[in-house]
């Protein structure tokens, strides 16, 4: 039987795979946590930007958009062509 945790240990493993993979194939990426501590030893271990960031917070959001628009102009465009189609028009 699989319990939660080791499923949520699986999840964390299978990230870090992907993301070292990318990094190693010379991706620029920004890795976000919650808590410094969680992120710190995957920012250490793949050479990459780190911020700490609550995606329930919009500041922390807004935060996270920019560090993507420092680290990688191609990514800021990808995210903006799928992020577009959602923004309220706001007056």
């Amino acid at each position: 039987m699989v319990f939660p945790e080791d499923v949520l240990l699986w999840m964390l493993l299978i990230r870090f795979a992907i993301a070292r993979h990318l990094a190693q194939d010379g991706a620029h990426m920004v890795v976000s946590g919650q808590k410094q501590q969680n992120m710190g030893w995957a920012v250490a271990a793949l050479s990459v930007v780190g911020t700490v960031c609550h995606l329930g917070k919009a500041e922390d959001q807004e935060w996270l958009v920019v560090m993507i628009l420092c680290v990688n102009v191609k990514a800021s465009a990808l995210l903006l062509s799928q992020l577009l189609p959602h923004v309220e028009n706001r007056e």
